[in-house]
C-alpha cells in the first residue's frame, strides 16, 4: 500500500534532523502511537500518524516548511517515498525516537552532574 499523505514520509527526516522540535512528551506520544499501530492496516496507521502531526501544530508546520533542497538532498521527495506503506516507516521512527531519548537522557545526566560538582 502506498502512502497517500505527502508529508508523512518526511516525518523520520524531521525527527532525525530537527529533534529540538519534539518535546519529550511528543517523542513518548509518537512512540506510543507507533507501538499501537504495528498491528493495524497501513490506512489506519497513516490516519493515526496524520492525526499526530496535525494535532502538534509545530510539527505540522515544520513538515510543511521543509525546503525542497532539503528534501532533494535526503532523497525524501514525497513522490519517491510514497511507494512504500506507512508501516515501513516504523522501524526507522522507533530507532530515531530511541536515539533522541537516549541523547536527551545523557544530556540531562550531564547537567545533573555539573550541578552537583
Amino acid at each position: 500500500m502506498m502512502i497517500n499523505d505527502e508529508l508523512l514520509p518526511l516525518l523520520p527526516h524531521l525527527l532525525e534532523k530537527h529533534p529540538e522540535l519534539f518535546s519529550n512528551q511528543d517523542l513518548q506520544e509518537l512512540d506510543y502511537t507507533i507501538n499501537l499501530l504495528e498491528t493495524e492496516s497501513d490506512d489506519d496507521a497513516e490516519d493515526a500518524l496524520y492525526d499526530f502531526y496535525i494535532n502538534h501544530r509545530h510539527i505540522r508546520d515544520a513538515l510543511r516548511n521543509l525546503s525542497e533542497a532539503e528534501r532533494e538532498i535526503k532523497n525524501l521527495k514525497p513522490s519517491a517515498s510514497k511507494q512504500y506503506g506507512v508501516t515501513n516507516l516504523f522501524p526507522r521512527l522507533h530507532q530515531i525516537i530511541k536515539d533522541n531519548q537516549k541523547k536527551r537522557n545523557m544530556t540531562d545526566e550531564s547537567k545533573l552532574q555539573n550541578k552537583t560538582s
